[in-house]
């Protein structure tokens, strides 16, 4: 999976540099708020929430013990907490941008993925070391709120206008992304405008995309999915991609935004994949050496 990690680096790398000196004719060059793409991926972006969470949820009760409440009961919480908040995301997503038979048809097929997706790992999870279920779940309840969390602090410190109002009426200025808190917010919302015209850097929509990044972790602990962990990474990659992309072209955040959304949540993926690994490891040795003793 390094290899694969650094392919994604790289990539965001080169996107930050290219949108550090491009970002404006790129957003100029791509917007149509109208177009079917672009509005199709915004509303879809919260989805990566809202499976991510899922997945989360669901390992989280499979690997319930009775023995272990004091520990399972601030899981399930946890879990309970982050899917409820996901998939009421993803279907107010739907509600804000899709409209007629489209209103209806988005949110069946998101909780129909989400219902063959949950039953699929209790079918694979079925024979699997509660503890070890417990671990991932824990990584898989957590990717999407520190992703939310961090992101949405970001917007408030960076206050950086979406381009659909610097070419809309509002004609707000240019911000770069490194310039922080301009002061252009206290200046045009006392005008009228928005505060939710100020939240362009980094993009919500794709830091919740790329949370589902976090569901390759479960190839680690379920067997049916062992040879999967690639490929269950770089699905949810393209996924993230594709909503990055639509959101510039609906205007709502630069190249630099939708890099740095994809960014926070890659950086939490890799530091709760490192962690889950070696929780993991010692999972296998506390077993390994049980199993010694009682055979002692």
């Amino acid at each position: 999976m390094k290899k694969s990690y650094w392919i994604t680096g790289a990539i965001l790398l080169i996107a930050l540099i290219c949108g550090s000196f491009y970002d404006l004719p790129i957003s100029q060059a791509l917007y149509n708020e109208h177009n079917a793409f672009g509005i199709l991926f915004a509303g879809l972006g919260e989805t990566g929430y809202f499976l991510c969470s899922g997945a989360g949820i669901t390992l989280a009760y499979t690997g319930y013990d009775a023995e272990k409440k004091k520990t399972c009961i601030p899981l399930c919480i946890l879990a309970t907490v982050s899917f409820l908040f996901g998939a009421g995301t993803a279907m107010y997503q739907a509600y804000e941008y899709f409209s007629g038979w489209l209103l209806i048809l988005i949110p069946i097929l998101e909780w129909c993925v989400f219902a063959f997706m949950v039953h699929q790992l209790r079918k694979f999870a079925k024979d699997v070391d509660k503890r070890k279920l417990r671990i991932v779940a824990l990584a898989l309840a957590l990717q999407p709120i520190l992703s939310f969390v961090i992101i949405n602090i970001a917007k408030l410190i960076w206050a950086r206008p979406r381009y659909r109002s610097i070419a809309g009426a509002a004609n707000l200025p240019y911000q770069n992304w490194w310039e922080i808190g301009t002061g252009a917010k206290a200046k045009y919302t006392a005008l009228g405008v928005a505060g939710e015209e100020f939240k362009s850097f980094p993009s919500g929509h794709t830091g919740n995309a790329s949370t589902t990044l976090a569901i390759s972790l479960t190839s680690l602990v379920l067997p049916q999915l062992k040879d999967k962990r690639k490929l269950l990474y770089w699905c949810a990659a393209v996924f993230a991609f594709l909503v990055a992309f639509s959101r510039i072209i609906m205007g709502a955040h630069f190249l630099t935004d939708v890099t740095m959304g994809f960014t926070t949540t890659f950086i939490i993926f890799l530091v709760l994949s490192t962690r889950t690994e070696k929780k993991l490891l010692t999972a296998d040795d506390f077993q390994e050496t049980a199993t010694a003793s009682a055979a002692q």
